[in-house]
């Protein structure tokens, strides 16, 4: 099972621009997995996705489940985005997320990425590219779950309080 962790400007366009770097390469044939900022619905989503050919489905990490469910990323995805969870996210929010996506509960408190991963390895998506940020790859790299990391440099100076690449680990 291999994850490859790509850290990078967290956009939909970054990611999209990801899959033919990455299936050249042959690092990429099966998931995408996001935090919630990259996805969240936009005008342009559609125009990102004309014309492509079939794309891997998108996996999304969220504790709160405070996802638009009804949004393009759910209601025109190519192939049922998935939503990894925990037992902890709202019961609600749960059942919802159940009948418009693919949902994974892994972990009680928090998403449990070694359970997420072998979930998905079940689901025979053994080779995963992560866009998640600095708390979801520090999360994998705690775990020793990255095979591989694809890191993107960008003619932009950031500062600030935000988290960062590995924050924690």
């Amino acid at each position: 099972m291999q994850v490859l962790s790509a850290i990078g400007n967290s956009t939909a366009a970054l990611i999209f621009m990801y899959f033919g770097h990455l299936e050249q390469q042959g690092h990429f044939d099966n998931l995408i997995i996001l935090g919630y900022g990259p996805v969240k619905p936009r005008a342009s989503w559609s125009s990102l996705r004309a014309g492509r050919p079939e794309v891997p489905p998108i996996a999304v990490i969220t504790r709160s489940l405070d996802l638009d469910l009804d949004g393009e990323l759910f209601t025109d995805a190519t192939s049922p985005t998935i939503v990894i969870t925990c037992e902890a996210a709202p019961a609600e929010r749960r059942k919802l997320a159940a009948q418009r996506s693919d949902l994974v509960i892994a972990g009680d408190e928090g998403v449990d990425m070694r359970l997420a991963v072998r979930e998905l390895h079940e689901r025979g998506l053994t080779r995963v590219l992560c866009e998640g940020g600095p708390r979801i790859n520090a999360q994998l790299s705690a775990d020793d779950l990255i095979d591989e990391l694809c890191l993107s440099v960008s003619p932009m100076l950031v500062a600030g309080g935000a988290a960062r690449i590995l924050n924690g680990v």
